[in-house]
């Protein structure tokens, strides 16, 4: 469990997202939504207090993960709440003990959509979906989109507030073009409320055009943090 405070953002009336490590060098962020008293945790992570904020928003119902990877601390709040596990049918490899449903399309019981962002060609192996909550416009994903420092380095595009995942950009997540979201919850970064369809083409736009730069500039920002945490 993280020992330093946490981070609440993007919260609204039915629901927030936290980061448990602001300053930890992957800014891991996960979401909790509610639908009808019950609240649904999206690749959660646990965090001092934040169990107390998600029944603040009603019983926890169920958790969704978007890529095979974030297995965080899904077991735990599975465990916790005796709620279940699902996943997108088509992710490859989920990393977690807990009994896994997959899912094609909607979530059982609840208004999400998981589309398929996963990458195509040479980096097919990458599958991940995105939960899409149309009536809400909604838009939770897990590592194609983010707005953490290496996914937007402070050196590579001013007023810039979403971008691919460094090893994304060479197939970013296309499939997200027809989506207009009026919030953005990153799993990787802080939430984006304020023209979150702009900077989700911004992100999209920008992708094909700065690959190998883009993946530089990146990589440096990581070793920057690095070093600033030696």
């Amino acid at each position: 469990m993280a020992t330093t405070p946490g981070l609440i953002h993007g919260r609204f009336e039915r629901g927030f997202g936290w980061i448990p490590e602001p300053g930890g060098l992957m800014e891991r962020s996960c979401t909790a939504l509610a639908v009808d008293g019950k609240v649904w945790l999206i690749d959660p992570e646990r965090m001092p207090d934040v169990e107390r904020e998600i029944e603040a928003l009603g019983t926890p119902a169920g958790i969704v993960m978007t890529i095979g990877w974030h297995d965080r601390d899904v077991d735990w709040y599975s465990a916790r709440y005796g709620i279940p596990v699902y996943a997108a049918a088509h992710l490859r490899t989920v990393l977690v003990r807990s009994r896994v449903q997959r899912v094609v399309g909607t979530v059982p019981g609840t208004p999400f959509q998981l589309l398929d962002v996963s990458a195509r060609g040479v980096s097919r192996f990458w599958t991940e979906s995105a939960l899409w909550w149309p009536e809400e416009g909604v838009l939770v994903t897990g590592d194609a989109i983010g707005s953490a420092s290496y996914f937007v380095p402070r050196s590579q595009r001013a007023g810039q507030r979403l971008g691919v995942h460094p090893f994304r950009r060479p197939s970013p997540p296309d499939q997200l073009r027809g989506v207009s979201p009026r919030r953005v919850f990153p799993g990787h970064g802080v939430s984006v409320d304020e023209d979150a369809a702009g900077a989700l083409t911004q992100a999209l736009d920008s992708a094909p055009k700065d690959t190998v730069k883009g993946i530089i500039t990146s990589v440096r920002e990581v070793v920057s943090r690095l070093r600033g945490k030696g």
